[in-house]
């Protein structure tokens, strides 16, 4: 019998998961806490100055994760710190999201979905795309830059989030609207008020009191 547990052991500690692929936690609809009907979102350091009362309309605020999060928290632990036994994980952007934003073109719109295809058919599949191929190839393979800079981009952790809260899911950018303003090919303001008016039509008030990216896998 105890060899069989040995072996158990053995087998359960192969078996372990290296790597979790996963969404940015701040796209969660209560990351931060906040009053969507007053637009309101506070960081965990602004809940604790500024207390959990709305300040447009009184109410009370829906507490968000990270503000349990930090009262949980061990406090004589440094910032930053990370277990040696934690699985290692990767916060992505579902390829067609990164096309979407990288053409200018909502997610279900055929330019996106032709450029999806025509990718995984002749560069690989979207994990390859996202965490395997090197930056060299992945130029050679794709002709379109503005693709190549948001894959690289992605990679690297180099977006602009603007966390959940109450209800609201959180928005993750490649681009900031002043870049995208800027630039034709990524939709310019036509494309931004479009998903904007999408967005807006989302969300609904509710009632009140609602209780890096390129390493070897």
């Amino acid at each position: 019998m105890p060899g069989k547990i040995h072996k158990l052991d053995r087998l359960t500690a192969q078996s372990r998961v290296l790597m979790t692929l996963e969404f940015f936690p701040e796209e969660g609809k209560y990351h931060f806490t906040g009053h969507r009907n007053c637009g309101v979102r506070h960081s965990p350091e602004e809940t604790a100055k500024l207390g959990i009362v709305c300040p447009k309309c009184s109410r009370r605020l829906t507490v968000g994760v990270m503000h349990r999060v930090e009262q949980l928290a061990d406090k004589n632990r440094p910032e930053g710190y990370i277990a040696k036994s934690r699985t290692k994980y990767k916060s992505l952007i579902p390829l067609l999201e990164i096309l979407s934003q990288a053409l200018g073109s909502p997610v279900t719109s055929d330019k996106v979905k032709k450029e999806y295809h025509d990718l995984v058919e002749n560069v690989g599949n979207e994990m390859f795309i996202l965490l395997k191929i090197n930056s060299e190839d992945l130029r050679k393979k794709i002709a379109n830059e503005k693709i190549v800079e948001a894959i690289e981009k992605v990679r690297r952790g180099d977006v602009l989030i603007e966390p959940g809260f109450d209800g609201v899911f959180g928005v993750v950018n490649i681009w900031s609207a002043s870049d995208r303003s800027a630039s034709p090919s990524l939709g310019g303001p036509s494309f931004q008020q479009t998903a904007a008016k999408k967005e807006k039509s989302k969300v609904s008030p509710q009632p009140e009191g609602q209780i890096n990216i390129f390493d070897k896998i």
